[in-house]
Parts: structure tokens; C-alpha cells; sequence
């Protein structure tokens, strides 16, 4: 009788065992060579924005309030004070981006934004690319404005925006239309932070100046790790950008390059952590810290060359 039972129980633990191996784990690729602090910063919070408690962080639901209250309080705890801007679409709906302030408020404002809601309410669809590494990316931002001594020449606006993905009547990109909707004053332009994180190390940024396209060249070549492809025009109208060009102020967005595979993940359950590169994320974030402390000419214009450097 003893012996079926050890029987019983160690074919129950070999069962587990098997179950265990075959479970489709999600975690972030860690390379031992290049981590650092600031990828360790990355992760802590791409882990929490992509679980379980935020149920994929969709407009409007349990788990995008949860992701709020998360952004919120590590942006606190960088001494920050945000603000809740409500957001009304057509329907009535109300989205809540995320606002703070950095820098110099009496100088030209740059506004930086990256969405945090997701596009399906699951805790099995994490929308860890779009667009938990974003929102990551501008909370390290945030930290690295943060840590910095430099005296500011700009004030910098961060926004976390919700209602970025398509909602019931198809309407996208609600809280940033809000958002520029009630602009008292244009800013000297809009850096879009969104699906940065996907593992090849090429990546894309478009802007709608050509100005702008020669500045982000020169800062590009400082990083040899990460292949920049560069385009002074936009391929195609999507994101949170697109509220902002319509009223004509200049933009940069982060974009799949164009002959890559990169953004096949997103808007399904394969939108995990562990396509994503820690490494990449960090240096994205960089080109975004010098792309807003860069000794821009203050007269910049959409589709226009400002020759006064």
C-alpha cells in the first residue's frame, strides 16, 4: 500500500513537472552585459503595467484605472506633481491623461507623450510593445529630467495619455485629441513615444520637419548599438501624433521601420515581455532625452528648414 502511494505521488510530480516546462512563461530577457540601473528601472515597472492586475490597461476598465494610480504614484515618488486631465470624446466618454511639468516654465514647451490604455480588456492580451514601453520609457524620462542638475532651456510637458486605441463608434486617439483640442498655445513640437521595445536593434523615427529630421541625424550617431532610420515625412497616419499634425505643429514619432516584421505582435496575446529589449528601451530613451535638451532654434515650423542653429 505504501509503495502505490510513493507510486501515485511521484507520477502527480512528474506530471507537474512536465506542465511546468510546458507553460509559455512571460518574463524580460536580462543581458548580463549591458544591464543597468536604468534597464533595471524599466523593468520594475513593464512587469507591473503588463500583469495580471492590469488586465491589459483597455479605456475605461478596472485595469486601466490600476495602471493610472500606478503611473501616478511613481511620479510622486519622483516628487512630481501630476495633474488628471478628463478627456471627452463625442460619445460622452471620459479618458484620464496624465499630466506633469518639468523644466523651465517660462521657456518654449515641448510636449512628450506616450498612451498607457491598451486595446482588448484580458489579462492575457499584456500589450507589453503597445504600449507598456512607452509609458515605461517616459517614466524613465521623467527620472532622468529628474536626476539631471542641468538648467532647463525648455518646459517639458509629459503626457500619458489614455483612449489612444480605437473605441466603440471607432475613435481613436481620444485623450490626445483632448488634449490639443484645449491647448492654449502651441508647443514647439510633439515628441510620440510609442512601440519602442521589440528586441532588433533598428528602430524608426519620423518627424514632419525637415529641421528637426537633420537634428535627430546628428544625435542618432552618438549610438552605435541601435541602427536609426531616419524619414522626414510620415508614412502613415496612426498614434497619438496625429491630432497634433493636424493643427500643424511639428512632431517626432518612434516607428517600426519599414521593412520589419517588428509591430506582427501587437493587439494580440503575443504582445508579451519577453520580446522585449531592455537594452533598446534604454537607448531610445536616451535619443529621446537629447532629442528635448537639444539647443533647438526656437522658430520651428512644420515641412520648413530653420537655418538659425
Amino acid at each position: 500500500m505504501g509503495k502505490r502511494v510513493i507510486y501515485c505521488l511521484l507520477v502527480f510530480c512528474l506530471g507537474f513537472l512536465f506542465t511546468a516546462c510546458e507553460k509559455d512563461e512571460d518574463f524580460i530577457v536580462i543581458d548580463a552585459k549591458t544591464y543597468s540601473v536604468q534597464q533595471s528601472r524599466l523593468k520594475y515597472w513593464l512587469e507591473y503595467l503588463c500583469s495580471s492586475e492590469c488586465e491589459g490597461r483597455k479605456s475605461g476598465t478596472v485595469g486601466n484605472e490600476r495602471a493610472r494610480e500606478y503611473i501616478v504614484s511613481e511620479l510622486k515618488r519622483m516628487s512630481f506633481i501630476p495633474l488628471i486631465q478628463e478627456a471627452v470624446d463625442k460619445e460622452k466618454r471620459t479618458y484620464y491623461n496624465i499630466i506633469v511639468n518639468i523644466g523651465n516654465v517660462s521657456g518654449p514647451t515641448i510636449v512628450i507623450g506616450a498612451h498607457y490604455d491598451g486595446a482588448v480588456e484580458s489579462s492575457q492580451y499584456p500589450a507589453a510593445n503597445d504600449n507598456a514601453s512607452g509609458v515605461a520609457s517616459l517614466l524613465l524620462l521623467a527620472q532622468m529630467l529628474a536626476d539631471s542638475n542641468t538648467d532647463f532651456r525648455y518646459n517639458y510637458q509629459l503626457v500619458f495619455f489614455d483612449g489612444e486605441e480605437t473605441q466603440a463608434g471607432r475613435t481613436s486617439f481620444n485623450g490626445s485629441r483632448f488634449f490639443v483640442s484645449v491647448l492654449k498655445e502651441a508647443p514647439l513640437f510633439y515628441l510620440n513615444i510609442d512601440m519602442i521595445g521589440n528586441a532588433e536593434m533598428f528602430h524608426r523615427i519620423e518627424t514632419t520637419s525637415d529641421y528637426l529630421a537633420d537634428c535627430v541625424g546628428k544625435i542618432g550617431k552618438k549610438y552605435k548599438r541601435l541602427k536609426l532610420e531616419v524619414d522626414n515625412k510620415i508614412v502613415k497616419y496612426s498614434q497619438d501624433f496625429v491630432p497634433f499634425d493636424a493643427v500643424d505643429i511639428p512632431i517626432f514619432t518612434w516607428k517600426n521601420p519599414l521593412d520589419s516584421s517588428q509591430g506582427k505582435y501587437n493587439h494580440t496575446p503575443e504582445d508579451k515581455l519577453k520580446f522585449l529589449s531592455l537594452e533598446k528601451m534604454e537607448i531610445i530613451t536616451s535619443i529621446n532625452f537629447d532629442l528635448i535638451t537639444y539647443p533647438y532654434a526656437e522658430n520651428i515650423f512644420k515641412n520648413n528648414i530653420d537655418s538659425t542653429e
